[in-house]
């Protein structure tokens, strides 16, 4: 005996309505997380590596090394030398993470009061990329505050900044900032942005669901339920659909 169906004239105009309502509300927070994730201070990610040179030994505290360095002619010596107890790199390698490119990137780097910064050398990609170290510093003129210039800083290319300390006890804390609206973002941290992943997995859950209400129809007895669940994959797919060109927005750089 064959189970008879509700007529439900209705369900059509419920599922193209849904279809609509979810498709909009959910392009509209989608349009709205791209275009905050577009106009967002821009994210500069960065990596610190501090490379030991030489470092005082505690059995021999008066142990020191002696850095050579040249000197300007009209000084009529060829070399200076200097005396450390300790001797440090700092490798600091920033690289543009957000979707704007820089004809000039300004950025600076704030070392603690004990740490003295003497010298620094930037690692730049090619000849079409300019490092200018902004700040003068030498072996004579040691300074904790450095300001660079990067020409220029496009989006996904890195620079790689060394810079020779010396110092009491340790480094310490090591600063970056700069006037740009931008943050810094230390590479492989949770707080790094990854666009693209969050896009993908936007739309893997939408798919997902979509596919889970299809089940849901073919495999459900004949009827009301059948029905209502054709209206909750109806939502799910005007949802994906209209989120697509705003996902799409999201992967470009």
């Amino acid at each position: 005996m064959q189970t008879p169906q509700a007529d439900l004239p209705w369900l059509p105009i419920v599922a193209i309505a849904g279809s609509l309502l979810g498709g909009g509300m959910m392009g509209s927070i989608i349009t709205l997380l791209v275009t905050n994730y577009r106009n967002r201070r821009q994210p500069v990610g960065y990596s610190i590596e501090i490379i030991d040179v030489f470092k005082q030994n505690p059995e021999l505290p008066s142990l020191r090394a002696m850095l050579q360095f040249p000197l300007p002619e009209e000084s009529g010596e060829v070399y200076g030398s200097i005396m450390l107890a300790n001797l440090s790199i700092i490798r600091v390698k920033v690289t543009n993470k957000g979707n704007q490119d820089f004809a000039e990137f300004k950025m600076g780097m704030t070392l603690e009061d004990e740490t003295e910064a003497f010298n620094t050398r930037i690692e730049t990609l090619d000849r079409h990329h300019i490092g200018e170290v902004l700040t003068p510093v030498d072996y004579e003129n040691p300074t904790n505050e450095l300001d660079f210039a990067l020409k220029p800083f496009n989006r996904s290319e890195a620079y790689t900044i060394n810079t020779y300390v010396t110092y009491k006890k340790a480094v310490g804390e090591i600063r970056l900032g700069s006037p740009h609206s931008t943050r810094f973002v230390e590479i492989g941290s949770l707080n790094e942005i990854r666009g693209p992943e969050l896009a993908i997995q936007s739309g893997v859950t939408g798919i997902g669901a979509i596919l889970l209400a299809l089940a849901g129809f073919l495999y459900s007895p004949s009827g009301i339920t059948s029905h209502l669940i054709v209206v909750v994959a109806a939502v799910f797919l005007g949802a994906a659909v209209t989120a697509f060109v705003p996902l799409r927005i999201l992967f470009k750089k």
